[in-house]
C-alpha cells in the first residue's frame, strides 16, 4: 500500500479539572464521594473518542492535610488507573508533576481519571488541579 504525507494539521486542545480535596463528586461507581475521603475514582475530564493525551500535569498547590500515612492520587482512564502517572502523585507536597504522555487512543466516552488513595481519609485542607492537552487525529483544523 502506498501511503501520502499528511496535509493535516491542528493545535493543541487543553482541558482542565479543578478540585478542593474537600470538594465530592459522583465516582465511577455512581456514589456521590468526597476525593477527601481518598478511597474513589472519579471520571474528571471528558476526551473524544480517539483522543491521544500529548501533553499535561497535575498541580497541587495547597497540600493536602490528611493526617494518615498516604495521600496520594494516579491519573488514568477507564483501561489503565496510571495510563499517565506511572508512579502515584504525592498530595503532602506542594508541587506540580507532569502527565506521561503514552499515544493511546481513548474509547468511546473514555476520558481522563483520578484514583486516590489515603489512610484517613481525614483532610481538611488540599487542592488539585490537573491540565491536559490532546488532539484527535484526522482533525484537520489548519488545512495545508
Amino acid at each position: 500500500m502506498i501511503v501520502n504525507a499528511s496535509r493535516v494539521a491542528q493545535v493543541v486542545r487543553w482541558a482542565f479539572f479543578e478540585a478542593d480535596l474537600t470538594d465530592s463528586m459522583i465516582d465511577a461507581s455512581g456514589a456521590q464521594t468526597a476525593f477527601k475521603a481518598m478511597s474513589g475514582t472519579f471520571d474528571v475530564i471528558g476526551l473524544p473518542t480517539n483522543a491521544i493525551v500529548v501533553d499535561g500535569w497535575v498541580s497541587v498547590p495547597t497540600a493536602s492535610t490528611e493526617t494518615g500515612a498516604v495521600s496520594q492520587v494516579q491519573v488514568g482512564d477507564a483501561g489503565s488507573a496510571s495510563r499517565y502517572t506511572p508512579s502515584p502523585i504525592n498530595l503532602f507536597a506542594a508541587a506540580s508533576t507532569r502527565l506521561k504522555p503514552t499515544g493511546a487512543k481513548t474509547a468511546h466516552g473514555n476520558g481522563l481519571r483520578l484514583t486516590f488513595t489515603g489512610t484517613n481519609g481525614d483532610a481538611a485542607a488540599g487542592h488539585v488541579i490537573v491540565a491536559v492537552g490532546y488532539i484527535v487525529p484526522g482533525r484537520d483544523e489548519i488545512g495545508a
